[in-house]
């Protein structure tokens, strides 16, 4: 059952693979090296995300599995291998911003597969507990994010933080704002359900 869940693929996560596939080629024909740092990297976040969405025993919509593959294409395709972090000065705090907002969507199947496991129903939560499940997932998730590039900084010599307090903070609090626009977006919706 895992096999063939694992090669049922959404449209954006064979775009992804695609499109990985395709730039490390293109990197080969045309001698453009560092094109291979990007496609490997699109490759190796799409193969960890589908792995992750289809091997967890949590269900994931369509919905939530395309939106993490738009950001991880956003983040890696965009933003590494065509270098919009270069060309639009603001793109990586909008990218931290949208980061808040995608952990906090994945973070409902995940409550939802723990109430079910406690045979407990979303509904009877009280909202201000689902609101602070929700910033908690994302906002650690940012910050588990900012332990990652420290790390590969210092164990790669590589420059993801730009030697700099000031952008970890800012992707921080990016991180932050996103995900409190989807708690209060959230909390209004069901406000609006419950009338």
């Amino acid at each position: 059952m895992i096999t063939k869940k694992i090669f049922k693929l959404t449209s954006f996560e064979l775009i992804n693979l695609v499109l990985s596939i395709l730039t490390l080629v293109l990197s080969l024909i045309s001698t453009k090296y560092d094109l291979i740092y990007g496609g490997g990297s699109l490759l190796i976040a799409s193969i960890i995300s589908i792995l992750f969405i289809k091997i967890l025993p949590i269900d994931f919509n369509k919905f939530e599995i395309n939106i993490l593959q738009f950001h991880i294409f956003i983040s890696i395709f965009l933003g590494t291998t065509l270098n919009f972090y270069s060309i639009l000065p603001e793109f990586d705090f909008y990218l931290h911003l949208f980061f808040g907002f995608v952990c906090s969507i994945l973070s409902i199947p995940i409550i939802r597969y723990f109430c079910n496991k406690s045979n407990l129903k979303i509904s009877n939560l009280k909202m201000g507990f689902i609101i602070l499940i929700i910033f908690g997932f994302a906002a650690s998730c940012g910050m588990l994010w900012e332990i990652y590039e420290f790390s590969v900084d210092k164990l790669l010599l590589l420059n993801t933080q730009n030697n700099s307090l000031l952008d970890t903070m800012t992707d921080i609090i990016a991180n932050t704002i996103g995900s409190i626009a989807f708690c209060i977006i959230y909390l209004f919706k069901h406000k609006e359900q419950a009338r």
